[in-house]
């Protein structure tokens, strides 16, 4: 009987094995910011709808969400996050329209505020250019 178990058990852990991989490989990266839209006029305390516009280079590629990160007291830095399909049959996308997001920009201070947002990597040096955005926060 011991035997017949043993038999049983090992049979069912060799056939219940897939050999086949189907996981998904994917990765993050950051995507370049193509531009950013911000309203004219900004007070302190208010609430205020930052656009960002951006393109994915293929439809492997998909958005993952907002990094923005304190720099300074009126410095802040913003990337675009996307999840990146490893698949080798990604299609190119060619629209003529850019993706739109947007994150809200809460000032709590008066000053002049510096955005920072990512726009590319330098190949000569391998770090990060951004493109910098001034706006004016009253009181």
């Amino acid at each position: 009987m011991k035997k017949l178990i043993v038999l049983l058990v090992m049979s069912m852990a060799l056939f219940s094995c897939s050999l086949d991989d189907d996981t998904v490989n994917f990765h993050y990266e950051y995507l370049e910011t193509a531009y950013a839209e911000f309203p004219e006029e900004m007070t302190v305390n208010g609430s205020y709808q930052i656009n960002l516009y951006y393109y994915l280079p293929t439809d492997c590629y998909a958005f993952n969400g907002i990094e923005y990160y304190y720099t300074g007291d009126f410095e802040r830095t913003v990337a675009i996050n996307v999840t990146v399909n490893d698949a080798s049959n990604c299609e190119t996308l060619e629209e003529a329209e850019p993706d739109i997001t947007y994150f809200n920009f809460n000032p709590q201070m008066a000053g002049t505020y510096t955005f920072k947002f990512l726009s590319g990597m330098d190949e000569s040096t391998g770090e990060y250019t951004y493109i910098d955005y001034e706006v004016e926060v009253l009181e």
